[in-house]
């Protein structure tokens, strides 16, 4: 995981090497990055993908 500013997760994820979690990010818990993951998206699964957007406009 790399250049993250915030990143919420779950009780636990498990990411590979080299994959970057993206800006205001949000991963469920249990959940496994392969991948890397946009900015500002909930995501979640095994392989952890994005489910949702989330609304950054103030």
């Amino acid at each position: 995981m790399t250049d993250v500013d915030a990143m919420l997760s779950g009780e636990w994820y498990l990411d590979s090497a080299g994959v970057t979690i993206g800006r205001n990010t949000v991963v469920g818990a249990g959940s496994v990055v392969v991948r890397d993951l946009p900015d500002h998206v909930v995501a979640v699964g095994s392989p952890a993908a994005p489910i949702r957007d989330l609304d950054v406009e103030g």
